[in-house]
């Protein structure tokens, strides 16, 4: 029998768009009051709308179904600004912007996402194109500018 995250993995996985995609599902443990934390991400970024319009599913779908007898909480939303990138599809979204890249076995750097594919990026670090595979990366983050 599958677990209340995995339920709603696969339930999410159905319902939603194509240009669509789950970044995380958490499950708090807590006994009392669980909480449910849905992360989902876009190809062309998420709307509040989207958001609301998957809640209002999956948490008709809890109902139905009785994924949970007590109080809980629903929160549905996309990424923070301040959040890592997760999946290699937020890698490809992201071509274009700058990054602040947390390597393994190097320092940090920053430098302007150019390519994403399965294996690796490429980031233009001072006017030089350096590759790394996503083993090298401990953690990405877009970095914002104003």
């Amino acid at each position: 029998m599958k677990d209340l995250r995995g339920k709603i993995q696969d339930f999410l996985t159905e319902i939603i768009a194509e240009e669509t995609f789950i970044v995380s599902v958490s499950v708090s443990p807590s006994p009392k009051k669980k909480k449910v934390l849905i992360k989902l991400d876009a190809d062309n970024g998420m709307t509040i709308d989207q958001c609301a319009h998957y809640s209002r599913q999956l948490g008709k779908k809890i109902e139905e179904e009785n994924w949970i007898q007590d109080a809980y909480t629903l929160e549905v939303s996309s990424p923070g600004v301040d959040e890592f990138l997760a999946l290699k599809r937020q890698y490809k979204k992201n071509i274009g912007r700058k990054v602040r890249i947390w390597l393994k076995q190097e320092d940090t750097l920053e430098g302007k996402l150019l390519e994403a594919n399965e294996d690796f990026i490429k980031v233009d670090f001072k006017n030089e194109e350096k590759t790394f595979s996503f083993e090298e990366i401990e953690k990405t983050k877009v970095l914002v500018s104003f």
